[in-house]
C-alpha cells in the first residue's frame, strides 16, 4: 500500500503543472522575505515632527559664455568676488505640535567648504511657499501663507546660524545665501554639467538638534506623497531601480548563482530527497539568487542621476540574505567534498574485499 502511494505521489509531482507552481513558490518566498524584513528589521520609525530643508535655487551668478565670462567682474563692498553663487533654501516645519525656541538644543547651523566663503546671508524676499496638493482640483499649488520672520547671523567665513524660533506646523521660511571662492587666482568654474551639479548640491550642509524633532528631516513617501500612491502598507513600499550594466549584471549573476547552487546540491546528494522537497529548495534557490544579484548590483553599480545616488545603501537584513546565500554555497561545497572522500574510501574498501575474495578462490 505504501509503495503504491509513493508511486502515485511521484507521478503527480512529475506533472508539468508543478513548474509554474515552483515559480509561484519562489515569488511568494521573495515577498515573504521582504515582509518579514519590514516587520522585524525595519529601521527606527520616523519622528512625527520634522524640520524639512529644501533647495530651491543653486546656481553660479557668473555663468556666462566666453569671452564675456572672462571680461566680467563683480564687486561686493568695493572688493572683487570670483565664482559668486546663489543658494536659496526653504525650511518647512511638519509636525503635530508647535516647535518652540526651548526645543532647540543648538541653533540651526549652515556650513560651506573651506575653499568657499560667505559673502552674505539673508531672508529670501521672493521665494514662493511650499507646494500643497489640492485634492479637489487634483493639482499642486503653492502655499499662499507668507514666510515667518527669523534672525540669521554669520558666524565666520564658512558658517552661519539661524537662531531658535517658534514655528507652527506648516509654517516655513526662506534663506538666501551668497558665496564666492577663496581661490581667487586659481579658480576655474567647472565646465562639465555633472561636476557642476555635484559641486553645487554638496556646497551647503546643515546641522541642527532639537527635542522630539527630526532635523534635518527626511522625506517620507508615505506621509509626504500619499496622493501619488505612496500611502500604502510598509511591506508594499519596495522598489527596484537599475539601469545599464547593472541590469545585465543582475541577469548574469542570477543565472550563474542558480547553476552553481543546483550543481552543488546534486553533488551533495540532494537528488535523493523527495520530489516536493527538491522543488521547494529549487524555489528558494531562485529567490536567493535574484535577491543576492540585486544586492550585489546595488553595491557595485548603484543607480545614480547626475552622479548622485538616489537612495541609501542596502540595509543590514539585505546583507544577511546575501551572506546566507554564500554560506549555503560553502556548506554545499563542503558536503560535496566529504561525500566524494567517503565514496573513494568505500570504493577502495570494496576493491580490497574483491581482491581478497578473488585470492581465496
Amino acid at each position: 500500500m505504501k509503495t503504491k502511494l509513493a508511486t502515485r505521489l511521484k507521478n503527480k509531482l512529475r506533472d508539468p503543472i508543478w513548474q509554474p507552481v515552483g515559480v509561484f513558490v519562489a515569488f511568494t518566498t521573495l515577498v515573504a522575505t521582504l515582509l518579514l524584513s519590514n516587520l522585524f528589521l525595519h529601521p527606527h520609525p520616523y519622528l512625527p515632527n520634522r524640520l524639512m530643508f529644501t533647495s530651491d535655487t543653486a546656481k553660479d551668478l557668473t555663468d556666462f559664455p566666453e569671452p564675456v565670462s572672462r571680461r566680467l567682474q563683480i564687486f561686493v563692498d568695493g572688493k572683487e568676488e570670483r565664482g559668486l553663487r546663489l543658494f536659496i533654501f526653504r525650511l518647512e516645519y511638519k509636525g503635530d505640535q508647535p516647535l518652540r525656541p526651548n526645543d532647540f538644543e543648538t541653533p540651526i547651523i549652515g556650513r560651506i567648504p573651506n575653499n568657499r566663503k560667505i559673502v552674505g546671508v539673508q531672508k529670501s524676499p521672493n521665494l514662493e511657499g511650499p507646494t500643497r496638493y489640492n485634492r479637489e482640483t487634483e493639482t499642486l499649488i503653492h502655499d499662499t501663507h507668507p514666510p515667518i520672520n527669523f534672525d540669521v547671523n554669520v558666524l565666520d567665513a564658512h558658517s552661519f546660524e539661524i537662531k531658535p524660533l517658534l514655528m507652527n506646523p506648516g509654517e516655513w521660511l526662506g534663506v538666501e545665501l551668497y558665496t564666492s571662492t577663496t581661490e581667487t587666482d586659481s579658480y576655474t568654474a567647472p565646465k562639465d554639467s555633472t561636476e557642476k551639479y555635484k559641486e553645487l548640491s554638496a556646497e551647503v550642509t546643515w546641522s541642527c538638534h532639537m527635542a522630539n524633532v527630526e532635523c534635518p528631516g527626511q522625506i517620507d513617501l508615505q506621509r509626504d506623497y500619499d496622493y501619488a500612491g505612496f500611502g500604502q502598507p510598509s511591506f508594499l513600499e519596495v522598489y527596484v531601480m537599475h539601469q545599464g550594466w547593472s541590469v545585465y549584471f543582475i541577469v548574469l549573476f542570477t543565472i550563474v548563482n542558480l547553476i552553481v547552487l543546483v550543481l552543488l546540491a546534486r553533488t551533495a546528494g540532494f537528488q535523493k530527497f523527495a520530489s516536493w522537497l527538491q522543488l521547494l529548495l529549487f524555489a528558494l534557490g531562485i529567490a536567493s539568487s535574484i535577491a543576492s544579484a540585486e544586492i550585489m548590483a546595488d553595491w557595485l553599480l548603484p543607480f545614480r542621476v547626475f552622479g548622485v545616488r538616489l537612495h541609501d545603501e542596502q540595509p543590514v537584513y539585505a546583507w544577511i540574505i546575501f551572506w546566507t546565500n554564500i554560506s549555503i554555497m560553502v556548506a554545499l561545497l563542503a558536503i560535496s567534498i566529504l561525500r566524494r572522500r567517503k565514496t573513494k574510501r568505500r570504493n577502495r574498501s570494496n576493491r580490497a574485499r574483491s581482491d581478497v575474495a578473488d585470492g581465496a578462490i
